[in-house]
């Protein structure tokens, strides 16, 4: 276990679970650990927490276990077997040297429809419950999800491109470049060099990580379709529930699912920087 977490007094004790292979809509018990959230007080991007993990048992145990991409992690809020849990699930893990001892920082997005709250529920409560009911609520959300898909046919993906496209170069052309070069007069002419020189640069990846971050908030200003309609095609969506509104698919393809579209909306915009460029030229 990382020295620290345990005696923390913000540790949580925490619980992760994984899905099964069989059915990915199933989920199998992991392993006990503790959880420090690693970005409490800091703003993160829509939903996205950061945490150092820790299994309950040391490296070695038959009980120990490492935490993976899509595992759920439920932060028990109390003590007892009753006690409320909030679930986050790992989006991406990423390595922080400059933080000892916590060697691994998990980035998460919070689960607002797996948490459990304080009690459990018995088979006969949970069969008190109207099933027609449940089916009416599962009717007016698949009809309303109809409703959406007519409207997200109605946007066009390649002009939701290309305005993603002009606020991301727009605020390249607008800022200074992070080193000063001959004829580089400003940070989407120093953007166009790096496509040039490639990684061997020192400043490439702080670059592509600001641009990531641009093209990230970019997006975020669209409104929910359309969101959807750029993004949607993007992903692999085998996974996830069918019922969801614009809102909700929005909120998973801006949180749980950036990995998926990030690399291709960065393509996008690199050719559209290096279009800018051959024209003003």
């Amino acid at each position: 276990m990382p020295e620290n977490i345990y005696d923390h007094d913000e540790c949580f004790s925490c619980q992760v679970f994984r899905k099964t292979k069989k059915n990915k809509s199933e989920y199998t018990f992991v392993g006990n650990g503790y959880a420090l959230q690693a970005n409490k007080g800091t703003i993160t991007q829509d939903n996205l927490f950061c945490f150092f993990v820790s299994p309950e048992e040391p490296s070695g145990h038959p009980d120990w276990f490492d935490v993976r991409n899509h595992d759920v992690m439920y932060l028990l809020l109390g003590a007892g077997p009753d006690a409320p849990r909030l679930a986050f699930e790992v989006v991406v893990a990423e390595a922080t040297p400059d933080e000892p001892p916590y060697n691994t920082r998990f980035i998460m997005s919070r689960r607002d429809d797996l948490h459990l709250p304080a009690g459990t529920v018995s088979d006969d409560e949970e069969g008190d419950r109207d099933l027609q009911t449940l089916n009416d609520e599962l009717f007016n959300r698949l009809r309303l999800l109809g409703s959406a898909a007519r409207t997200w046919l109605q946007f066009d993906r390649a002009e939701l491109k290309r305005r993603v496209c002009d606020k991301v170069i727009a605020h390249f052309r607008a800022a200074p470049p992070p080193e000063p070069r001959e004829g580089i007069e400003n940070g989407l002419a120093f953007l166009a060099l790096l496509l040039q020189e490639g990684s061997e640069h020192g400043l490439y990846d702080a670059t592509m990580l600001q641009l990531d971050q641009m093209i990230f908030q970019a997006v975020a200003e669209l409104d929910d379709d359309e969101q959807v309609v750029l993004l949607l095609p993007m992903v692999d969506v085998e996974d996830l529930a069918t019922d969801w509104d614009a809102s909700e698919w929005a909120k998973v393809l801006r949180t749980r699912l950036v990995p998926e579209w990030e690399e291709e909306m960065r393509s996008i915009v690199l050719h559209r920087v290096e279009l800018a460029q051959v024209s003003a030229a």
